[in-house]
């Protein structure tokens, strides 16, 4: 099941854990919990290349 949530969600590269918590869930709430995720992170890894505001050392 994990594996074709990881296709229908098109995750290209990483993986995740699935927690006893995760026992008796639905695959619909696997599958929203999976795409919430990787929105999450695709959104980090923009503010991680996105310059900060404010005083701040620069660095070499």
């Amino acid at each position: 099941m994990l594996q074709r949530i990881r296709q229908d969600v098109a995750i290209t590269t990483g993986g995740f854990i699935v927690r006893t918590a995760g026992i008796g869930i639905s695959e619909e709430d696997l599958k929203n919990d999976a795409k919430f995720l990787v929105r999450t992170w695709a959104d980090a890894k923009k503010m991680g290349k996105t310059p900060l505001t404010g005083d701040r050392p620069s660095g070499p």
